[in-house]
């Protein structure tokens, strides 16, 4: 099975969710993400953008355009609320998660994985976000909760009236149970956010040290050293990655948001095959 990867598309940054997108416009931002010769499954590792109905449209028309089966997981993208439009329709973040990850689940051969595995043609997809719990920087939560606070934006997730308030690794603690239910289940492993707390990992990407990378990965060496998967895809970084860790090739090909001057992705297609 050929498996084509992306993740963080962001797509209502690349194109008004208000206004439609084009066929022409679809074409050339996907014309060097994916391959002219597609495989069987689009992994798609989170973020895909942060309108429900628009996300749906884009999916459709990977399907229609290039005959994929789709995987998913969430993003923290996904659980932002961007407008006062969005506040006053969902309740919270969670519901609007929940949303999308209902609308991908009804469609014919599209998955949102949330800790379970599915089978496509024989090959196992197993996932979920992961989140990070910020062991790349301080063993002292208090302190690693205060950078969280000035650096990321996912302070903001509005959690259910009457929940604890949310800290830096809220929804990691949530997803360890997750993680381990599917790690040993599975050929091709997905979360969001980097399975392995390592500085090279980053410096390679970066090239520099910056702290707050421990919000881009988790302390999930052991998942990866136990895990039956060949393959584990993330996100999150908005920096290619494709390099084997404990027998397993870590992968991420970022679709990333535009900058200044650019029209269009400068990602190239990343696909892999399971025999």
């Amino acid at each position: 099975m050929k498996i084509d990867i992306l993740s963080d598309i962001h797509i209502d940054m690349w194109h008004d969710p208000k206004s439609t997108l084009t066929l022409r416009k679809k074409r050339m931002l996907f014309e060097r993400a994916l391959p002219r010769s597609s495989g069987e499954v689009l992994v798609i590792a989170g973020d895909l953008g942060h309108h429900n109905k628009q996300n749906l449209t884009l999916l459709k028309w990977f399907q229609d355009e290039y005959g994929y089966k789709i995987v998913y997981v969430w993003g923290n993208h996904d659980y932002y609320l961007v407008s006062n439009s969005q506040r006053s329709e969902y309740k919270n973040s969670i519901v609007k998660a929940q949303e999308l990850r209902d609308i991908i689940n009804e469609q014919e051969g599209m998955y949102h994985l949330d800790g379970e595995v599915i089978e496509v043609n024989g090959i196992r997809f197993g996932g979920c976000n992961g989140w990070y719990d910020g062991s790349l920087y301080n063993k002292n939560n208090e302190l690693t909760n205060v950078l969280w606070k000035d650096y990321m934006n996912d302070v903001n997730i509005k959690l259910p009236a009457g929940e604890k308030r949310l800290r830096f690794d809220t929804f990691h603690q949530q997803d360890l149970p997750k993680i381990e239910a599917v790690h040993k289940e599975c050929d091709v492993m997905i979360t969001h956010v980097c399975p392995v707390a390592d500085w090279s990992i980053f410096r390679a990407m970066y090239g520099e040290q910056d702290p707050v990378r421990a919000f881009y990965c988790f302390d999930g060496e052991r998942f990866v050293k136990e895990g039956t998967m060949q393959y584990w895809i993330f996100g999150h970084t908005h920096k290619p990655y494709d390099k084997e860790h404990f027998g397993k090739q870590l992968i991420c090909n970022p679709f990333g948001r535009p900058s200044i001057g650019k029209i269009k992705p400068t990602v190239s297609s990343k696909q892999i095959e399971i025999l």
